[in-house]
């Protein structure tokens, strides 16, 4: 059984940056459940976006932490790939 490969996006600038203190727990949590992480931590504007775009064929779900920008920067790469690829949303 291939095991799900899921990509994580992670605004480090999004709100009180409290995720932080979850980071950990929250890829655990997915490892655990048997999925393969891989994680990518923006670093400008447009980055999500440009990202998810490149790299959506190579995955089975998207989980994007940060704001509502980081989560519609997602949205749109997910778009402009045309695939069509489940959400998961960590604010």
């Amino acid at each position: 059984m291939d095991r799900k490969k899921v990509l994580v996006i992670i605004n480090p600038r999004a709100g009180k940056m409290s995720f932080r203190n979850s980071f950990y727990s929250v890829i655990k949590k997915i490892s655990d459940a048997g999925c393969e992480v891989s994680v990518h931590f923006t670093t400008s504007s447009g980055d999500a976006t440009n990202t998810v775009f490149k790299e959506a064929d190579r995955h089975d779900l998207i989980v994007t932490c940060g704001g509502d920008g980081t989560f519609n920067e997602v949205l749109c790469g997910l778009l402009q790939s045309g695939l069509s690829l489940p959400i998961g949303y960590i604010p």
